[in-house]
């Protein structure tokens, strides 16, 4: 309902709800019509088959944001950006909201993630969340 359109993906992630569960609201939704799919998403990454996710929305959403939907299920399908989202969380909820700052250094950034010694190479997972801080939160990243 705040986005517009979503996919079940999105809702797992963004609710923390298991997978079970989003299903089931998604068809209660669907019964009282409260809201209908959009379009279901081609995946370049399938080899094998398997079943494409489907885009729900409210019936007064526009198509910027079944794009965003779109988007968003994309950037969560790989690890490193829901690494970096939720590093980033912390980063804001631990450093950047206490001391009332507006803006951050990449390098500050760079340093956060090599302390918690992520498995990826720490710049990928910084410039992910550079992106995300920037663009979702309105922080203002120095490069």
């Amino acid at each position: 309902m705040d986005y517009g359109s979503a996919t079940s993906l999105i809702l797992q992630q963004k609710l923390k709800l298991d997978d079970s569960k989003v299903y089931r609201y998604i068809g209660t939704l669907k019964n009282l019509d409260i809201i209908e799919p959009a379009v279901r998403i081609p995946s370049k990454l399938r080899s094998k088959g398997g079943p494409r996710a489907t885009v729900y929305k409210v019936p007064d959403a526009d198509i910027a944001q079944v794009n965003d939907a779109i988007n968003l299920h994309r950037k969560l399908l790989s690890p490193k950006y829901r690494i970096a989202e939720e590093l980033a969380q912390i980063l804001l909820e631990e450093y950047i909201e206490p001391r009332g700052l507006k803006e951050i250094t990449k390098r500050e950034i760079l340093v956060f993630v090599k302390e918690r010694k992520v498995l990826f190479v720490a710049g990928d997972i910084a410039e992910l969340m550079a992106r995300y801080l920037q663009h979702q939160r309105g922080i203002k990243v120095w490069r």
